[in-house]
């Protein structure tokens, strides 16, 4: 359905694993697995005391506690006995499909200087953006994974796309300061300004990529659909 298909991140519910059980990570999914109080929380940089390890999908690896990779996360308690709980672990499943046709907008009205009346106006704007978390770059992807479990998912059992902006938090404002700055550096007048949207969204997309980036994100597309002054400041 619409839910599933809308689901960034999810946290498995359960945090036991009996030797010899699987994790299986579908195509377009990452899997992050991490010691359950391993001390520190991760970091966007991978520091910590916490043991993770990162599976880009399609896999299907055992957990299996004679397997070097998963000796950070036995259970002390039943890893030589195979125990219920021989790992005692987080895992995080993160989809990384392309989502696109993301809806941002203004909630309260920004203020932009016109630089031909030269006077403040009010305006509200609306638009689209697309983005994903990569999959490809082996390098990348830890850094990038861990940037968003931290700054963005926290806590939260579950992410869907249409939390994704308002978890940027005030990163997420930038877009605004951004356009009201490119209005004065072009020197186009609000009134006239529906005939530049496509060179306002190349303009501001450019200068967004960063900020998406801190969240562990890749800004694929960003567009305004509309920038409209209130009738009352005409």
């Amino acid at each position: 359905n619409d839910e599933d298909a809308s689901l960034v991140s999810f946290r498995y519910p359960y945090e036991d694993f009996p030797n010899g059980s699987y994790l299986q990570v579908a195509q377009s999914q990452i899997a992050f697995y991490q010691q359950y109080g391993g001390g520190q929380f991760y970091d966007a940089t991978g520091a910590g005391d916490s043991q993770v390890s990162v599976f880009v999908g399609p896999c299907k690896i055992k957990l299996d506690t004679g397997d070097s990779r998963f000796a950070p996360f036995r259970n002390a308690a039943h890893s030589l006995t195979g125990g219920s709980s021989a790992f005692h672990s987080v895992v995080y499943f993160i989809n990384t499909n392309y989502m696109n046709e993301l809806r941002w907008g203004t909630t309260e009205p920004i203020i932009v200087q016109d630089p031909e009346e030269d006077v403040n106006v009010h305006v509200r704007a609306f638009g689209l953006f697309g983005a994903h978390i990569e999959q490809n770059d082996s390098s990348l992807v830890p850094i990038q994974v861990r940037k968003f479990l931290v700054k963005v998912v926290g806590t939260r059992d579950a992410i869907r796309e249409k939390n994704l902006l308002p978890l940027c938090g005030q990163k997420s404002l930038s877009m605004f300061d951004l356009l009201a700055k490119a209005i004065v550096d072009q020197e186009v007048s609000v009134l006239k300004i529906a005939t530049h949207l496509s060179d306002f969204s190349s303009q501001v997309q450019g200068k967004l990529v960063n900020y998406f980036d801190e969240f562990g994100l890749t800004l694929d597309n960003f567009s305004f659909n509309s920038i409209k002054p209130f009738e009352e400041d005409l």
